[in-house]
């Protein structure tokens, strides 16, 4: 999975946004997990997962992190809404 968000409109919650929806989807279609490969710099995504509330599990080595999450378990609070990043950006 990729999120590619405009320099512009980046920090609003949009890949957030994406992502919850896409779990949503995932979920109703019976999937139980997702896997991810991120590089290691790319600490904004690797961010979205962990905000999101789905438990996440995290491997990492020099070139990637390997990130599962699984979609079955009772997601945990997040920090902030994302639709209060949005409205607050929009403003």
């Amino acid at each position: 999975m990729a999120f590619l968000i405009e320099d512009a409109f980046q920090g609003l919650g949009i890949a957030s946004l994406l992502f919850k929806h896409l779990v949503a989807i995932a979920r109703n279609s019976g999937m139980t997990q997702f896997e991810a490969e991120v590089l290691p710099s790319n600490e904004a995504m690797l961010k979205v997962f962990v905000r999101s509330g789905i438990p996440v599990t995290r491997t990492a080595t020099r070139d990637s992190v390997h990130v599962l999450m699984e979609l079955t378990a009772e997601e945990q609070n997040s920090a902030v809404g994302d639709s209060e990043r949005i409205e607050a950006g929009t403003q």
